[in-house]
C-alpha cells in the first residue's frame, strides 16, 4: 500500500521462476508425504517481459486471491479490490459456494495470527506449479522464520496442502484458462502504459546492486498497491511488484499511467535494494538499534500499514524517500506532491530523510552503493530529532 494517487493522485513479484512458473531450473520437487497428498499441476503462466521486466498473470496468487476474496479478509484488512468487471461476476458465480471450504476457513484462521499482507502471497512463491515446495524455501531463514513466527508449526506444508485441494475441488484450471483472454487484456493493458525510461538500469545504477530477475505479477482481485518479495535462487536474487488495479473502465483493469507504475514499482523493487530491516540484513541492526526511539511519535500511524516495529517502519522511511529521488530525476512529478502523500500517511520524518537522500547522489565515490549511505541517514534523523530521555 504505497502512493496513492490518479494522474499523480494513486500509487496504493515474474520470471519464469515465481509461484506457478514452468521455469523449475533452479528447483527440485521437495515435499512432505508427497506420496499421500492429491496431484495437480497448475496451467502455465502468463507474460509478456519489457525492457528487462516480467510483467505476468500467476495461476497460484490468483487463486490465492480467490481465496481472500471468499474469506473474511478485506472486511479485516481492506486489501482486495473496489473495481469490478465480469471477471468478479463469474468469480463470483464460481466460487461463492466454496466459501466453506477448508481453505477459505484456514485463512480465516491464520490470518487472525498475522497471516496477512506480503506473507500469502510470499509463501505462494515457494510453491512450484505442481504444488511441490520449492528448495530455497529451507534456505531462506528469513521467510521460514516470518512464517513459523506468524503460525506455529509446518506452516509452507499445510498451506501447500490446502491450495492444492482448493485447486482440485474448485476446479480452478478451468477458471483460469477460460479467462486467458481477459488476464491477456490485463497485461496487455499494463504493458501500453509502462514507462519508457528504463528503470532497471536507473534502479541498479543508484542503489550500486544489480539483481538476477524482475518480475510484476498483475492481480485481478488484489487492492490498488503492491508487495515486494524477493527469492534468492541459484543465479542470484530474483524480486517482485505484486500488484492489483485501481481503475476499470469498459471491462478492463487498470493499473495506473506510465508515472503511477514507475512509482509503485520502485518502491516495490526497492525493498531487495534497500534492505534496511534488521532481518534482511544483519549490518544494519546498529543503524535500527540507535534510531529506534524515533518509533514512538509514529507507532499509531506505522502499525496501521503493518510496520509495526522500528526496523519495518525505518525501511519504509528510507525507501520511500529514495523513491521520492529518482522519480524526481527521471519524471515530472513535483517532489512536493510525494513528499506531502507521506506525510499525510504518518511519515513525519519524511523530510528529513529525503533531504539526507539529496546528498547521496553527489557523494558516489565515497558511498558507491547505498547500503554504506544509510548511517548518513541515521545520523540527520538523530540530529533533527534527539532523544531526549537519553
Amino acid at each position: 500500500m504505497k502512493y496513492k494517487f490518479f494522474t499523480l493522485t494513486m500509487i496504493a513479484m515474474l520470471v519464469l521462476s515465481s509461484c506457478g512458473s514452468s521455469d523449475t531450473s533452479s528447483v527440485s520437487p521437495k515435499d512432505s508425504a508427497a506420496d499421500f497428498r492429491p496431484k495437480a499441476t497448475l496451467p502455465p503462466v502468463i507474460s509478456k517481459t519489457i525492457s528487462g521486466v516480467t510483467i505476468s498473470v500467476d495461476p497460484m496468487i490468483e487463486m490465492l486471491s480467490v481465496i481472500q476474496y471468499l474469506s473474511d479478509y478485506d472486511e479485516e484488512y481492506g486489501l482486495l479490490t473496489r473495481e469490478k468487471t465480469s471477471y468478479h461476476d463469474d468469480l463470483e458465480a464460481a466460487f461463492r459456494e466454496y466459501e466453506g471450504h477448508e481453505a477459505v476457513m484456514f485463512f480465516n484462521d491464520a490470518m487472525t495470527q498475522g497471516f496477512a499482507f506480503d506473507i500469502p502471497p510470499t509463501a505462494c512463491l515457494y510453491l512450484s506449479e505442481n504444488f511441490s515446495i520449492r528448495p530455497e524455501f529451507e534456505g531462506s531463514d528469513y521467510q521460514r522464520n516470518r512464517l513459523q513466527d506468524t503460525l506455529k508449526g509446518n506452516i509452507m506444508v499445510e498451506f501447500r496442502d490446502i491450495m492444492e485441494q482448493f485447486y482440485i475441488d474448485t476446479n480452478f484450471g478451468e477458471f483460469y484458462e477460460l479467462h486467458y483472454d481477459f488476464y491477456n487484456r490485463m497485461i496487455n493493458t499494463y504493458a501500453e502504459n509502462f514507462p519508457q525510461w528504463n528503470m532497471i538500469n536507473v534502479m541498479e545504477t543508484y542503489y550500486g546492486k544489480e539483481m538476477a530477475g524482475y518480475n510484476i505479477i498483475l492481480v485481478a482481485v488484489f487492492h490498488p498497491g503492491g508487495f515486494g518479495p524477493s527469492l534468492d535462487f541459484a543465479d542470484g536474487m530474483h524480486i517482485y511488484s505484486i500488484q492489483g488495479p485501481y481503475l476499470a473502465e469498459d471491462d478492463t483493469l487498470f493499473f495506473g499511467d506510465s508515472d503511477d507504475i514507475a512509482n509503485l514499482v520502485i518502491h516495490e523493487f526497492g525493498h531487495s535494494f534497500v534492505p534496511v530491516n534488521e532481518k534482511d540484513n544483519p549490518t544494519m541492526v546498529a543503524e535500527v538499534k540507535r534510531s529506534d526511539y524515533l518509533m514512538e511519535a509514529v507507532y499509531d500511524d506505522m502499525s496501521q500499514n503493518a510496520y509495526g516495529n522500528w526496523s519495518s517502519a525505518y525501511e519504509e522511511l528510507v525507501l520511500r524517500a529514495a523513491v521520492i529521488d529518482i522519480m524526481k530525476t527521471n519524471t515530472e512529478i513535483d517532489p512536493e506532491t510525494l513528499l506531502q502523500y507521506e506525510r499525510d500517511k504518518g511519515f513525519i520524518y519524511i523530510d528529513t530523510a529525503y533531504e539526507a537522500v539529496l546528498q547521496y547522489s553527489d557523494s558516489r565515490e565515497q558511498y558507491p552503493v547505498f547500503d554504506d549511505f544509510v548511517p548518513l541517514i541515521t545520523d540527520a534523523l538523530l540530529a533533527a530529532y534527539p532523544d531526549n530521555d537519553a
